[in-house]
């Protein structure tokens, strides 16, 4: 996931015609700034960057814990 992941191209991303929340941590591997692409080319996406947080995959798996 460091030298090659997230493996998405733009042309899939500008297919998302749902309501969309990038999440990511602060401190995650995925570099900021593939997160910030990712919700720029989601069609009105929202990028929720946890301040201090190392996975916003860990996040997202504990608030969709308690909205189920």
């Amino acid at each position: 996931i460091l030298l090659e992941e997230p493996e998405i191209n733009d042309l899939d991303l500008e297919m998302i015609a749902v309501p969309a929340v990038v999440v990511a941590g602060e401190k995650d591997m995925v570099k900021a700034s593939v997160s910030k692409h990712i919700a720029n080319t989601i069609a009105d996406a929202k990028l929720d960057m946890r301040k201090g947080a190392i996975d916003g995959g860990s996040i997202w798996a504990m608030l969709h814990s308690h909205l189920i």
